[in-house]
């Protein structure tokens, strides 16, 4: 079982997602900031009062791309330095922006979750599954 406060392990958890239902925790910086994979194949990135829904093989790109400097048209998935210091991190219109301090923790917490993805029954279905816009965000 996940204790809440650490990154490893995995634990479903009903009642602390915004995702549509029964979530298994695969990351997790505590009760607020964790990624969990929910029963509807996507993993529902929760950071404070923000929630992003990702397909497994997104979020592999995503870490695997270099932080843009400047916004990509193109890009569904995307991370941008911020400003002010610190990352943004975009799915398709919707975001979330972390500082310099944490921002080694997210990336970290995110890497631990593809890791724990592929631990977890269904792990190829989650990676394949084809994006619905509806879908997109929380």
């Amino acid at each position: 079982m996940l204790d809440p406060e650490s990154n490893t392990g995995l634990q479903t958890d009903v009642a602390s997602s915004s995702a549509c239902g029964p979530v298994t925790i695969v990351a997790s910086l505590g009760k607020d900031r964790f990624v969990a994979r929910c029963t509807c194949g996507y993993l529902h990135l929760v950071w404070d009062n923000a929630s992003l829904s990702l397909r497994l093989r997104d979020l592999q790109q995503l870490l695997a791309s270099p932080l843009r400097q400047e916004p990509s048209a193109a890009a569904q998935f995307e991370m941008r330095l911020d400003p002010a210091g610190g990352i943004q991190l975009w799915a398709g219109t919707g975001g979330i922006r972390v500082n310099a301090v944490v921002r080694a923790a997210l990336e970290d917490m995110l890497r631990t979750a593809v890791d724990n993805c592929f631990a977890l029954p269904g792990a190829h279905e989650a990676a394949t599954k084809t994006l619905d816009a509806s879908n997109l965000l929380n």
